[in-house]
């Protein structure tokens, strides 16, 4: 490391160091066969070169990847809730076998109860779940 650092002292003090001197204006304007250019502009050789149709491509994509998100959200809210409608049917047969005698429980006992996928799920509304969860489950 204490190569390294006089090396570049000593590159530092070998090299030519010579002031800055002004430029006159002529060389600070460009020549003048950069300013007789047309400007031009690009031009598409097909259909799928142009810029609309990219942009719109894009756009279609965006769109669709978009959809596809809120479709699968909506898809797996449903499985879920077809899973606790299952589950629930399930514990209600189960309890309807542990109490043929039609038991009706007290204290913190409590039936299983019955649950409705159509009553209970919510419609799409991906971003109201984040602002206020409570409110969708009364």
């Amino acid at each position: 490391m204490r190569i390294f650092a006089i090396l570049l002292l000593v590159t530092l003090c070998l090299c030519p160091i010579g002031q800055a001197q002004p430029l006159p204006k002529a060389a600070l304007r460009p020549p003048l066969a950069a300013q007789n250019l047309v400007a031009r502009e690009y031009q598409p050789i097909t259909w799928m070169e142009n810029k609309k149709f990219i942009g719109a491509l894009a756009g279609v994509g965006f769109i669709l990847a978009l959809g596809v998100g809120l479709l699968g959200i909506r898809l797996t809210e449903h499985q879920a809730c077809k899973a606790v409608e299952k589950q629930q049917r399930i514990l209600q047969i189960r309890w309807d076998e542990m109490h043929p005698d039609g038991f009706t429980p007290a204290g913190d006992q409590m039936r299983p109860i019955s649950f409705d996928c159509k009553a209970q799920e919510r419609h799409l509304k991906p971003l109201v779940s984040y602002n206020k969860p409570a409110e969708l489950y009364r």
